[in-house]
């Protein structure tokens, strides 16, 4: 196996977060959240798991082929700056846990997606055939 083979073995078993939803049509649509444009679709929802697994490995070797040599963090294991953690305080509050902010982080990706998918309703059709 070579080096390449091998940290992309590596990254895809970090924990990313894997979205796999059924949508109006029947069909499920999966993505890498932290891989910005890796995503999938399959008419069952293992054809969209395999589907993903095959999309973020292309997605991760195109990434390093092209000369990148950043991947993105899982957010799971994202650690937060104190700058961060006291502009979350500002706006919700003192005495925010690492968990509370991670959840805001997280809420605030979900809406940002939701927009963006009801900004481009057709965006997902070319992933159907």
């Amino acid at each position: 196996m070579s080096l390449t083979e091998e940290l992309i073995k590596y990254i895809m078993s970090l924990p990313y977060k894997r979205v796999i939803e059924l949508d109006e049509n029947g069909v499920w649509f999966a993505q890498v959240v932290e891989f910005p444009g890796c995503m999938t679709a399959g008419k069952e929802r293992l054809d969209a798991e395999m589907n993903l697994n095959t999309a973020m490995y292309l997605w991760i070797r195109s990434t390093l082929t092209q000369g990148e040599k950043i991947i993105p963090q899982p957010f799971a294991t994202l650690e937060f700056t104190e700058l961060q953690r006291k502009m979350h305080e500002q706006y919700m509050g003192p005495k925010v846990t690492e968990e509370e902010l991670k959840a805001d982080i997280e809420a605030a990706h979900d809406e940002a997606r939701k927009a963006w998918n009801e900004q481009h309703p057709n965006k997902r059709q070319r992933f159907r055939s």
